[in-house]
């Protein structure tokens, strides 16, 4: 967000703020000599609005913020709402959500807000602002981007609907700079104990009783040393990760998860779209802490143990072949199908949770076929039907077959003709449906068929080519088309 967007919406934050109510005044005046007095008011204070409105202007520049200010305070203060990254800023706001006084708790709070005065403004703008600058000024990156957001209302309900609100806002900023962020939100239940701490240590009442919470639960922490602490450190520390403290208040900073498997793909010249099952834990067994990320082609297992300060890597190695290969498994497929790889099309394959998936279609038919990357085995196929399969075992009755396929029909009305054959797709039984009708096109009446594909042992309707004109080229329009599968479904239907 730039400085010139942030004094935009100040601006309008102002000018917003004054309303026009001299004509409802004016009408309900009925002695001439009152009119006359309220339209030269009237006059006067259409010049001093335009005059405010370049002031205001010049205001977000020079920092007076004097007009903003004096509507603000008329209200008393409804919320409290605090922002902690390291700068800790505090909001009191009214009960219209505009801004009374915003408050910088410590000298990166003070980098923060520079020369932005938000009396005044719209609570969505000063969030918008506060954070634009925490980004421009280099708090929140990539690495480090835990945010805590802390709302104090009287009221529950409404302290909880604008904790989400501002939640959400916020999410969508980093959102939209690309960042994947961590923004925890909580309300306050404020103490003495907690008011006493936050000024002792200059941060903000939210960020101690976040403090508090790890402190009450582990006593090897103590307050002194985490109200140094980013907020970022803080929400590792929370879920499980270990931050080193040094004894002169300085603090270590983690280089994160995200880093780690950046370098530990850049070392092995992999890019993340071209491995499988991406995956980093901090590991914390021995004296030392670091990073262990481990991934897969679909051969080998790479294994890097990468340092969480420096981002130095410590040891790696490769699992050379331990799984069978995409190949292989695509030979066991084809085998399960009763097909080959010249004659298959659309083929795709994922590979998680040790097993590769692959899809691919034969003929109408769609196939999806999981193997086991270690065993060599068919864990999932489908469609399927008896195992050992011939065409003198009973299957559905072929008059049923076509009430499948008539289900899938657009233009009953059109058909004069039906035909239904007991054949093979690979080693499944399936029925070919056949639908003939007619239809008028611009070029005149046209004879066209629709083809449907059943699996004769369950009776489901497994392909579909739903028309093609008989003297053309076909318009195929399959049930599902492989190309257009997401991988992510393709795992949770195998599995």
């Amino acid at each position: 967000m730039t400085n010139r967007e942030i004094e935009d919406k100040i601006k309008k934050a102002f000018t917003s703020d004054i309303p026009d109510v001299f004509d409802s005044v004016l009408a309900g005046c009925e002695q001439p000599q009152m009119q006359k007095i309220y339209t030269e008011k009237k006059a006067r204070l259409v010049s001093f609005k335009k005059a405010l409105s370049i002031a205001a202007a010049v205001a977000i520049i020079l920092t007076s913020g004097i007009a903003g200010f004096l509507v603000a305070k008329l209200d008393l203060v409804d919320s409290v709402i605090s922002f902690d990254v390291n700068p800790s800023i505090e909001l009191e706001v009214n009960k219209k959500e505009k801004i009374i006084e915003a408050q910088p708790l410590n000298k990166d709070a003070e980098k923060v807000l520079g020369n932005m005065d938000l009396k005044g403004s719209d609570l969505s703008v000063a969030v918008n602002a506060i954070i634009g600058s925490m980004i421009r000024n280099g708090y929140i990156d990539e690495l480090s981007n835990s945010i805590l957001i802390t709302v104090d209302n009287k009221d529950a309900k409404k302290s909880a609907e604008l904790e989400k609100r501002l939640l959400d806002e916020i999410k969508s900023i980093l959102n939209d700079e690309d960042f994947d962020s961590e923004v925890i939100s909580q309300t306050i239940k404020k103490s003495k104990e907690l008011v006493k701490l936050a000024e002792t240590y200059g941060i903000t009442s939210g960020k101690a009783q976040l403090i508090k919470q790890i402190t009450d639960k582990n006593k090897k922490y103590s307050f002194k040393d985490l109200a140094t602490l980013t907020i970022h450190q803080l929400n590792s520390i929370l879920s499980g990760e270990k931050v080193e403290i040094a004894t002169n208040n300085t603090t270590k900073k983690v280089i994160g998860k995200t880093k780690a498997k950046s370098i530990a793909l850049e070392a092995a010249g992999f890019k993340k779209k071209d491995i499988f099952n991406l995956s980093c834990e901090l590991d914390d067994s021995k004296s030392n802490m670091f990073y262990r990320v481990v991934f897969d082609t679909d051969l080998d297992e790479y294994v890097y143990e990468i340092d969480i300060y420096s981002g130095k890597i410590k040891n790696s190695h490769i699992e050379k072949g331990i799984f069978i290969g995409i190949e292989k498994a695509k030979e066991i497929a084809f085998e399960a199908v009763g097909t080959t790889e010249e004659e298959i099309t659309h083929f795709q394959y994922s590979f998680s949770g040790e097993k590769y998936f692959m899809i691919f279609r034969l003929g109408l038919v769609e196939y999806r076929v999981g193997v086991d990357a270690h065993l060599a085995e068919v864990v999932s196929l489908s469609p399927q039907g008896p195992k050992n399969p011939n065409m003198t075992q009973s299957y559905i009755n072929p008059e049923d077959a076509k009430k499948m396929a008539a289900e899938e029909l657009f233009y009953e009305n059109e058909i004069y003709d039906c035909t239904c054959t007991l054949t093979k797709s690979g080693n499944l039984v399936v029925y070919e449906v056949v639908f003939k009708g007619k239809r008028e096109t611009e070029e005149g009446i046209k004879e066209y068929k629709s083809t449907f594909i059943v699996n004769a042992f369950t009776g489901d309707v497994i392909g579909i080519n739903r028309l093609q004109f008989i003297d053309e080229e076909a318009e195929v329009d399959t049930q599902s088309d492989p190309a257009e599968t997401d991988i992510s479904q393709q795992q949770e239907i195998e599995e």
